[in-house]
């Protein structure tokens, strides 16, 4: 692991997972580069340039021009704290919350509709299962305009 908090070595079965659920806002031609223990994913293109995917809000942004460009910004306080949720890492662990192989620390509650960035609103979960389950919540709510409420349905 090049950070504490960034998973570098990705199976092919959860870049895959990644790839297929969420093509919707990704489109065909990303690449996974790594995923944060908080189910964030890095993507590359044909161009090299690094993108973020943030799970939790729905949305890609691109963070670097290349791999090397995000390990310098990975290598501040602000990088981090911004994309790794540094802060947050220490929190989980002082808890007690400690992640097996093949799991991240995945939301009770997304941000994009209230969750918090604390403790209590992180559970484990198999990687590839909170790839499939913020995708699929996250196409469901991508035209849903901003401030309508939302109620979720456990099936």
């Amino acid at each position: 692991m090049l950070f504490q908090g960034l998973i570098e070595n990705v199976g092919v079965d959860v870049r895959e997972t990644i790839l297929q659920d969420w093509s919707w806002l990704i489109g065909v031609d990303k690449e996974v580069v790594a995923i944060s223990v908080f189910g964030d994913a890095f993507l590359t293109d044909v161009s090299g340039s690094i993108f973020w995917l943030d799970t939790g809000n729905g949305c890609l942004e691109k963070v670097s021009n290349n791999f090397g460009e995000l390990l310098d910004y990975l290598d501040t306080d602000k990088g981090k704290n911004d994309l790794l949720l540094d802060w947050l890492q220490a929190e989980l662990a002082s808890n007690g919350l400690q992640l097996r192989n093949d799991e991240i620390f995945s939301y009770k509650k997304l941000p994009i509709i209230g969750g918090k960035y604390e403790v209590d609103n992180f559970i484990r979960l198999s990687i590839c299962e909170h790839f499939s389950v913020t995708a699929s919540l996250h196409f469901q709510l991508k035209d849903i305009p901003d401030g309508t409420i939302v109620r979720l349905n456990a099936l």
